[in-house]
């Protein structure tokens, strides 16, 4: 899942980022109105989560101005435990959930897998190429009916060419799918997890394309 979080706090911010990319997920973060709406503009996000007191504007002109676009990305609004008037208009606005701080990674990562999940229509829970498949809700891959182990990253990433066979994805793309524009990238990042699925999948899984990047090729089942 790729999160684009807007969150002014640095401590919140490095935590939520933190402990959401820990999970398996790609995380976004920005910490104004006008970096959010920018990434907005520029990317497809599964889901955004969102402070509603930012630097320069308001969280719920974010969201206004999301809405009016007619953009559906699911929206969990972030709200201090006294602010029970702003996640009212909040949620009126076009909201899908929100969550008081302080809160628990644990339950603001359940409760976006939630809207992305009522958000997907219909909802794939099991991935398919030929004999590979990914198994999204336990994170479990299977080539030929064997169990394939995998990190948070391999996980993310393998997830991510198996819901876009036959697309070609650069280096910086991946990258993005990795770390998120936030992270701190290592040079070799990509080679490096390409590397490692094609060991464990088998090198058939994951081509070069010389010049542009990485494919997942179609699998005759």
């Amino acid at each position: 899942m790729r999160i684009l979080l807007v969150e002014d706090d640095e401590i919140q911010g490095e935590a939520a980022q933190a402990g959401l990319s820990a999970m398996g997920h790609g995380i976004d973060w920005v910490r104004k109105a006008g970096d959010a709406e920018f990434a907005l503009s520029s990317a497809q996000f599964d889901a955004l989560v969102l402070d509603l007191h930012l630097p320069d504007r308001s969280g719920l002109e974010v969201l206004r101005d999301l809405r009016d676009q007619n953009l559906a990305t699911p929206v969990l609004i972030l709200s201090s435990q006294g602010q029970v008037d702003d996640r009212v208009t909040g949620l009126r606005m076009g909201a899908d959930d929100y969550l008081p701080k302080p809160y628990d990674l644990d339950e603001l990562e359940a409760r976006l897998q939630a809207l992305t999940r009522r958000a997907a229509q219909p909802c794939v829970t099991i991935l398919h190429n030929g004999a590979l498949q990914l198994d999204v809700a336990r994170r479990q891959a299977m080539v030929e009916d064997r169990a394939i182990g995998l990190s948070a990253r391999e996980y993310g990433l393998l997830r991510h060419f198996m819901r876009h066979v036959n697309w070609v994805f650069s280096r910086s793309e991946l990258e993005e799918v990795l770390y998120g524009w936030s992270g701190d990238v290592e040079s070799n990042a990509v080679e490096v997890f390409i590397y490692r699925l094609r060991r464990k999948l088998g090198k058939q899984w994951i081509e070069t394309v010389h010049g542009l990047g990485y494919r997942m090729p179609h699998a005759d089942p």
